[in-house]
């Protein structure tokens, strides 16, 4: 593959996925990645608190690496759900170069031509995965395509320079710090240095590894010194029933497939499988990668955090969300094995051609569904240009019990986010009092005390004290917010 064919290969992606957002299609819907972007504007706006406590999750660090990114874009084009969506796309087509940079490298150009066409054509939950900016599983695998490469250069060579060892593990500590889906990555490698570059392992190139791994982990140590044990601590959706076995997480791997009653689907998954028989297995990149998948694999199942697939659930794409990554590498190990058939000829390289164009028409009518709920208009990259792209509730949610100190302290900080105070105000009263058990009295008071000369937009967010689960004396506290200014009654 030519660096010319790579170039165009990556324009296509951005075409293709740009596609979706400027029809305004169901591509938007995830608050998470919005209350990211505000951590982002927290950080850039200069809120008086430390950047461990600013970022969205501890544990997250790709989420705060999307926040740098979306702030970043929001001083370029403004705090807009365009520049969000624009990150997304941008960490999509760095995920996508390395990828093809890994086939192309280690898997040979028709493999590289075959993972290109499969992930430009994606199933529907990675293009929708790939238009978000989340800084988790989706994109994490990025790092593992890049630290792939790395690893199948250096065990190639009889001998290797130093910093490149010092590259390694710079490069295998900040994927760590990115995403903790990087322990199977690492192990991975770990395991394949043991195995094939054996001889590779001295004791000086141990050592420089090993402080490079270091230095690339820092923001995780900062991490840790700052939130304990939180920044490792994964909490994952527990079913109603409670979590389930090895066995049965395993086999819920499948359960997205068989669930989806869809033949064109049922097919994909099977010549996949077929597929990925074929693969030459005696090459060290194949066995890198099937590696890789079966660590993963098995740390899933053992995690606790499988949850039994109902597509009825609002958690079941969350199951595919986690699993991304192994799609990712699955396709790699397909297309090396529909590379390998067509080398083959006769009857093996129709059957290759019929895996990816299967895998084709599968990606594009799902990619004609999702752009099919939107529609193209002149205004539409306006209105995306325009419209806010800062979920603060969400955000302060996190936030707010992070601020040391008293309700005034916490209001000070959460109201120093440049914004409007008709925005900002009650996102941070409902985070600081959403659990309030007060009266209507003793709220107002408390309000008002916090928040000084905002405390009538911060009264918008006690939404709580009209809700009758909460309180059935709606009358009094309707006629007492009658009694204010219209533009503070203002939703």
């Amino acid at each position: 593959m030519s660096k010319r064919a790579f170039v165009l290969l990556l324009l296509a992606y951005v075409v293709l996925r740009a596609i979706p957002v400027v029809a305004c299609a169901d591509v938007f819907g995830y608050d998470e990645e919005f209350a990211k972007a505000a951590a982002g504007k927290a950080l850039f706006d200069g809120v008086p608190a430390p950047w461990t406590s600013i970022a969205y999750g501890p544990h997250e660090g790709g989420g705060f690496v999307v926040s740098l990114l979306d702030a970043l874009l929001f001083s370029v084009i403004g705090p807009s759900v365009l520049a969000v969506k624009l990150v997304a796309i941008g960490c999509g087509t760095a995920l996508f170069a390395a990828v093809l940079q890994l086939a192309r490298g280690h898997f040979g150009a028709r493999t590289a031509w075959f993972v290109a066409v499969c992930m430009l054509l994606a199933p529907e939950p990675f293009v929708r995965f790939s238009l978000l900016a989340l800084g988790t599983h989706y994109e994490a695998s990025f790092f593992a395509a890049l630290l792939f490469t790395l690893t199948l250069g250096m065990t190639a060579s009889i001998e290797v320079r130093t910093w490149k060892f010092a590259a390694l593990g710079l490069c295998a500590g900040f994927a760590l710090y990115f995403s903790l889906q990087m322990v199977a990555v690492l192990a991975a490698i770990a395991l394949f240095f043991v195995w094939r570059g054996r001889s590779l392992l001295r004791p000086r190139a141990i050592a420089v590894a090993a402080v490079g791994f270091v230095v690339g982990t820092l923001p995780l140590w900062i991490q840790l010194a700052s939130n304990g044990m939180n920044v490792v601590s994964v909490r994952g959706q527990v079913s109603p029933g409670g979590g389930i076995g090895p066995l049965a997480a395993f086999a819920s791997l499948f359960a997205p497939v068989v669930a989806s009653h869809d033949p064109l689907v049922w097919a994909h998954a099977l010549l996949f499988a077929v597929a990925i028989g074929f693969a030459p297995w005696r090459e060290r990149a194949v066995q890198l990668v099937a590696a890789y998948v079966a660590v993963l694999v098995l740390a899933f199942a053992m995690s606790g955090l499988a949850i039994p697939f109902d597509p009825t659930r609002p958690a079941a794409w969350l199951q595919i969300l986690r699993l991304s990554p192994a799609w990712v590498f699955l396709t790699l190990l397909a297309c090396s094995g529909c590379a390998r058939a067509w080398s083959l000829g006769g009857w093996r390289r129709a059957f290759s051609v019929a895996v990816v164009g299967i895998a084709a028409l599968a990606g594009a009518r799902d990619l004609a569904a999702v752009t099919s709920t939107g529609h193209f208009d002149g205004a539409n990259v306006s209105f995306l240009a325009h419209a806010k792209g800062c979920v603060y509730v969400e955000y302060f949610d996190r936030l707010a019990p992070r601020v040391q100190g008293d309700l005034a302290r916490k209001a000070a900080v959460l109201m120093s986010v440049r914004d409007d105070p008709r925005d900002v105000a009650p996102s941070a009263a409902h985070s600081m009092f959403d659990a309030l058990h007060a009266s209507d009295a003793e709220a107002l008071e408390l309000v008002h005390g916090a928040f000084g000369e905002h405390w009538s937009e911060a009264l918008l967010g006690l939404g709580q004290f009209l809700h009758t689960n909460w309180n059935p004396d709606v009358l009094g506290p309707m006629a007492r917010i009658d009694q204010l200014e219209e533009s503070a009654r203002e939703p």
